[in-house]
């Protein structure tokens, strides 16, 4: 099926994050019944049992026991291929909201479907046409929607070499075990032609071959823009103005099988002001912000299996006021903050099996007072959980503190079933024994 705008803007890609810890669970499982099976079934055949029955045991529990192995080494090939998937598409995904809101900022609409347009009235449009600045104009609109076609299209791309790999990660070629069994030769590996690199020891940096790198690097401004939209996906309105001096974002990571290290390194310098509405099937909201000053933030991250820690911190010069509330399916809140001076971040925080807490603290030089409470629900089906509250008392030296939680569903689900699943293995052990 072929994805649309529409679909690629809408879908959830957190199902793809269970499913190759899903996968790779029930491959690590199939290695734990191999060695089950090599030790209380194939290992009957020690040698005191002759004759016909034990040729023909001796055969079958051969094959059986390749069978496990294979089984093992498709679904680790399969949990590898869907892992490079959510990566991909969640990448691909991420850079085109950022493209269609670069659009948006700068006056033009996107439509649910993809296409780009620019509005005025019909004043507006006379003084453009006689300028000449109209045919410029929908020049940048045709370029606009054909980038936006491109990217669908190597989404697409990716999405059908993401369902090659699948078909032949499951596809036995040579009938080493069973015939018709599992595939002993699977591999995580995506065709290079649906715009991935190629993962898995054939592409040199897959996950069972090494350590495999990424990362990427954006310096922009001077810049100024404002704008400002109308109705979306139901009531919605946006106003936008920004004098942005320089702007730098690097971020980079490496992995190995479950493990990965990323960091984070943002510097902005600039003036920014901002102020939105929406009511639609999804909730109500309203914020308003405005900021001028210097922002610089580091971060870096560990993951492993269940397990993940992350350390940030940063600093702020400058002014800053806002005023944010929402009540609605995905998201709840409610936040006041003013604050002028100079502000230092450190924040910490750990995750297990699928639940994290993290702690905030700032010290600050200047004055205001901040408070926020309220919940949310990220794009992978994470909800999180935060409150915060700071201010200056008599002098103007204080600072802030502030909590976060996190429950992701479907970690928790797979921190579960391994515990039950380890519960289970002990107690079968303990009968073997007895």
């Amino acid at each position: 099926m072929t994805l649309t705008y529409y679909d690629i803007m809408n879908t959830s890609l957190s199902s793809l994050t269970d499913a190759w810890h899903a996968w790779r669970k029930m491959g690590d499982k199939f290695g734990d019944l191999q060695g089950e099976y090599a030790s209380h079934v194939q290992g009957l055949s020690n040698g005191s049992w002759q004759g016909a029955a034990y040729e023909l045991f001796g055969s079958a529990s051969d094959n059986s026991y390749r069978e496990f192995g294979a089984a093992r080494t498709e679904a680790h090939a399969v949990a590898s291929i869907l892992e490079d998937a959510h990566e991909g598409l969640t990448a691909w995904k991420k850079a085109l909201k950022a493209y269609v809101g670069e659009l948006r900022d700068k006056g033009y609409t996107v439509s649910d479907r993809g296409k780009v347009s620019y509005t005025v009235d019909a004043e507006e449009k006379r003084s453009l046409v006689q300028s000449g600045d109209w045919q410029e104009i929908m020049e940048r609109v045709e370029k606009a929607d054909s980038e936006i076609k491109k990217a669908v299209k190597n989404i697409n791309a990716f999405d059908e070499g993401i369902q090659l790999a699948l078909v032949a990660a499951v596809t036995e070629k040579k009938d080493k075990g069973a015939p018709g069994g599992f595939n002993g030769d699977a591999k995580d590996w995506v065709p290079k032609s649906a715009g991935h690199k190629g993962g898995g020891k054939d592409g040199g940096d897959g996950k069972d071959g090494g350590w495999k790198a990424d990362g990427s690097m954006d310096l922009t401004g001077p810049d100024a823009d404002a704008s400002a939209s109308g109705v979306g996906y139901g009531m919605q309105g946006m106003a936008k103005a920004y004098v942005d001096l320089a702007h730098f974002t690097a971020e980079g990571s490496v992995s190995n099988g479950d493990v990965k290290l990323s960091g984070l390194v943002d510097v902005y310098g600039g003036a920014r002001g901002s102020a939105s509405y929406g009511m639609t099937d999804q909730g109500v909201w309203g914020e308003a912000e405005v900021s001028a000053g210097s922002r610089a933030m580091v971060e870096g991250r560990i993951e492993s299996g269940h397990l993940g820690a992350y350390g940030r911190g940063s600093r702020f010069g400058g002014a800053e006021a806002a005023a944010n509330v929402a009540v609605g399916r995905d998201q709840t809140g409610l936040g006041l903050k003013a604050f002028a001076g100079e502000k230092q971040t450190v924040a910490v925080g750990a995750e297990a099996g699928g639940i994290g807490i993290g702690g905030t603290a700032e010290t600050w030089e200047g004055e205001g007072a901040e408070g926020f409470i309220g919940w949310k629900k990220d794009d992978n089906g994470a909800w999180h959980f935060k409150g915060k509250l700071g201010f200056t008392p008599i002098v103007p030296v204080g600072g802030a503190a502030g909590v976060e939680v996190t429950v992701d569903p479907g970690k928790v689900a797979d921190t579960a079933k391994d515990v039950a699943g380890s519960v289970a293995h002990g107690f079968g052990k303990l009968k073997n024994v007895f």
